[in-house]
């Protein structure tokens, strides 16, 4: 029995928790932890000093109370929760065991005291944080609502409130898939996202349509959570009013709808245009034609001139209308595909047909770019024509290029031909300008507004650099899309 108590007694010394007796009014020990805890340096501070001076005044009555409930030798009462005072004056948050108990043959108070002042101190910030929380919940702009796993409306923000027109109290314990918030087609949809949360998984966002309290039905976006409250699996959503843009898409879809079938009736109108100033152009031609073998033999050199001349102007107001013509078609709107540039190059060259006396080069492989076909082709077409057009020198070189400017390819195709003066470089880019009306007397003076007209329509500029007599730079920027692919591996 001596060595049991011997080792209780340790074991009470060596105690990381306050342990003490009383007798209801004084100490009559403490342990080191408790001599420690109480801001005391040893039993001997703590001495004839009254229990209440080490007990805030909030709790006396609680104290009082607890002891007066205490059967000697028979109970103890666990974990009562109190404010000790140290002799610092400082205050500790504290939980407390008590048990009456037999000390030096007299009846006396045990009590067993654990410092909780900084769980009570993470408590006070978590209460703050969760004040916080509370109110970031409340006060976002975003609706935002919590149910559990089966639908049924457990909280909301105000956001939610002002959405549904719905006050918190009258949305909670509804459910969305019984209580007709969303049409009863949608609420497989709404099954389907909350089987998902329940295996944890996050949601992609889907569409629904909320009938509101005032009975207007308004499209939301919704995405939810899973998450834990109080270890209860639960759900976060959030809602998103889209009434707006999807009455916005309606409305672009049928603008576009209608705008392409304005543009099937332009194009067709600018078929039948362009066919009916052709026809008599080609009666005309004919005539003329047979006109001058008909009556060859009679017509001086000035009247077969003349008839050349007549048919030069037929040829002239042919590529004229010609050229009017796809000007008119170019803005019009197109599919963009992934479209071959090499593909393209070969394609125009094949039309174009050069003299053997012009060296097209191409510096590297063309990309890949997201456009219409036709439009870059009319666009490799009239630079490249043009550059051929005014070639004078016995040994003409075309190059083309490309680099990779911030988001934009930009192209350049060089000559050494005729070049153009400076003064001219802008004029050169609009409708019917012919610089030169012996240079360029088959010209319509549209291939290069057509040029203009095709890169602004993806985003781009064109400019030319040029010295008259020594050659020409025409550079053209075209934005790349998403679309883009990288430069193609066909040579």
């Amino acid at each position: 029995m001596q060595i049991a108590e011997n080792d209780y007694r340790k074991l009470i010394e060596n105690s990381p928790v306050m342990i003490a007796v009383h007798n209801g009014n004084n100490f009559l020990y403490v342990n080191p932890a408790g001599i420690k805890l109480l801001g005391a340096t040893s039993f001997d501070d703590l001495v004839n000093k009254p229990l209440s001076d080490f007990i805030h005044f909030a709790y006396w009555e609680t104290e009082n109370r607890i002891l007066n409930q205490l059967q000697p030798h028979e109970n103890t009462i666990n974990f009562i929760e109190q404010k000790f005072i140290r002799l610092d004056k400082e205050i500790v948050d504290v939980e407390v065991i008590v048990s009456s108990i037999d000390f030096e043959n007299q009846s006396a108070v045990q009590i067993v005291v654990i410092d909780i002042s900084k769980r009570k101190e993470v408590e006070v910030k978590l209460k703050i944080s969760e004040k916080r929380i509370k109110r970031l919940f409340d006060y976002t702009p975003e609706a935002i609502y919590i149910c559990d796993l089966k639908g049924n409306f457990v909280d909301g923000n105000r956001a939610l409130e002002k959405l549904s027109c719905y006050t918190k109290e009258e949305l909670i314990g509804k459910n969305f898939l019984k209580s007709n918030l969303i049409p009863a087609e949608q609420n497989l949809k709404m099954a389907k996202l909350l089987a998902k949360n329940s295996l944890e998984q996050l949601t992609d966002t889907e569409e629904f349509t909320l009938n509101r309290k005032d009975g207007k039905k308004i499209n939301l976006e919704i995405r939810t959570i899973p998450i834990r409250i109080k270890s209860k699996a639960m759900v976060l959503g959030v809602a998103r009013d889209i009434t707006e843009r999807k009455q916005a898409e309606e409305k672009q879809a049928k603008l576009l709808k209608e705008l392409k079938r304005m543009n099937k009736e332009l194009e067709d109108f600018a078929y039948i245009v362009s066919h009916d100033l052709k026809a008599p152009l080609s009666t005309l031609t004919l005539q003329t034609k047979l006109l001058s073998i008909d009556y060859f033999e009679i017509l001086d050199s000035n009247g077969k001139e003349l008839i050349k001349s007549i048919i030069d102007g037929i040829n002239r107001m042919h590529d004229l209308i010609t050229g009017i013509f796809q000007f008119a078609l170019i803005g019009l709107i197109k599919e963009e595909v992934d479209v071959d540039l090499n593909k393209i190059f070969i394609e125009v060259i094949e039309m174009l047909a050069p003299a053997k006396n012009i060296e097209i080069i191409v510096e590297k492989t063309l990309p890949v770019v997201s456009a219409d076909r036709t439009r870059m082709i009319q666009l490799f077409q009239n630079l490249l024509s043009n550059a051929i057009k005014f070639q004078d020198k016995p040994n003409g070189e075309i190059k083309i290029d490309y680099t990779i400017e911030n988001n934009f390819w930009k192209f350049k195709i060089s000559d050494n031909g005729m070049g153009i003066e400076k003064k001219n470089h802008k004029k050169i880019f609009q409708m019917f300008q012919s610089l030169d009306s012996n240079i360029q007397h088959d010209s319509a003076g549209i291939g290069l507004s057509v040029v203009s007209k095709i890169v602004e329509i993806y985003g781009g500029k064109v400019w030319v650099e040029s010295k008259l007599g020594v050659g020409s730079t025409f550079y053209f920027t075209l934005l790349k899309k998403d679309l883009t692919k990288p430069p193609s591996l066909q040579s």
